[in-house]
């Protein structure tokens, strides 16, 4: 048997150059799922809140804070900056406490108790294309008059 001056077989260069496409689609497609998946700071329409009649963003904001906020003690008193992420869905995820208080055992809890249960918000765009979008909102912890 003669040798061939190349060290591969047809059939093993065909198989090679599938695996090579499949890894580029492959590679592709986490590329893709990972653009979707983009949190956006600043985008062309930010998210918005309404509740009770609040004219604006804040308004609204503090009003369902005011209305359902449950001091988990009474020496809880502060302001507490929380990042949260707005989904696409209207619905809010990735709750991270930035700004925290002292001295207020289990004030995290409350945090996150309050976000997740947020009536629906209306996500944010880019152009339109309905994007999630990071929030950056204080909660204020003080005593119900």
């Amino acid at each position: 048997m003669k040798a061939t001056p190349y060290p591969c077989s047809f059939t093993d260069t065909i198989r090679q150059l599938v695996s090579l496409l499949l890894l580029l689609l492959v590679s592709y497609s986490a590329s893709s799922q990972k653009q979707e998946e983009q949190i956006w700071f600043i985008a062309s329409e930010l998210p918005s809140f309404h509740y009770k009649g609040g004219l604006s963003l804040n308004e609204s904001f503090m009003r369902y804070v005011q209305d359902s906020l449950r001091l988990p003690a009474p020496t809880c008193q502060g302001k507490v900056l929380v990042y949260f992420v707005v989904e696409k869905d209207s619905t809010i995820s990735q709750v991270k406490i930035r700004q925290g208080l002292e001295n207020c055992p289990n004030y995290e809890e409350e945090v996150r108790r309050l976000l997740l249960n947020m009536p629906p918000w209306v996500p944010g765009k880019n152009g339109d294309e309905v994007v999630r979008v990071s929030m950056s909102m204080p909660i204020i912890f003080e005593p119900k008059p």
